[in-house]
């Protein structure tokens, strides 16, 4: 529970930083519901997954599984392609890792919310280097690359569509560009 505390204060202070005051105020007036926003932070990534794929440069990623809620994966695909339309990623700042059997399925998903351009890694190792089940749903999560590092771990639900969308609106700021 210390260390949830603890990892909710670094992603305040990380929100804290930006100029986006609505967002701030939000996650403020939602925070009862922070208890699954961040769960770790600055975890290993499974190294042969950058390496294998020549991952370069820090992305977003969404690790997901057709054995997870299906229609948590569509609600967030759906966040995830209306933060795109509003330019706030790149698509290649963006990584998809699924583990899908149905390939047909997950091609559908990909087609329905126009997330094509978007780089799709099929896993079905352990993306990250921890012990236990936590990451038995969808995750996001920001990937450093150079430390092969997952930060600002979030694991979206069909309930949580909001946060999805803070969430997404505040790692974009990572990405920020000079205009």
């Amino acid at each position: 529970m210390k260390v949830k505390l603890n990892l909710l204060i670094v992603f305040f202070l990380f929100l804290s930083c930006s100029n986006d005051s609505a967002v701030n105020e939000e996650l403020a007036n939602l925070e009862y519901h922070l208890n699954q926003f961040i769960t770790l932070d600055g975890v290993p990534v499974n190294a042969g997954l950058v390496q294998k794929n020549n991952i370069e440069g820090n992305k977003l990623v969404f690790a997901f599984s057709d054995s997870h809620c299906l229609d948590c994966i569509s609600k967030n695909m759906q966040v995830l392609s209306q933060i795109i339309k509003e330019k706030l990623f790149l698509k290649t700042d963006i990584i998809l890792v699924s583990n899908f059997k149905d390939s047909r399925l997950l091609r559908s998903f990909i087609y329905r919310f126009n997330l094509d351009g978007i780089v799709i890694i099929p896993y079905a190792g352990k993306v990250i280097e921890i012990e236990d089940s936590l990451f038995d749903q969808p995750t996001f999560f920001y990937l450093k690359t150079d430390q092969a590092s997952a930060h600002f771990l979030y694991q979206p639900t069909l309930f949580t569509t909001k946060f999805s969308d803070l969430y997404l609106r505040s790692i974009a700021k990572k990405f920020k560009r000079s205009k």
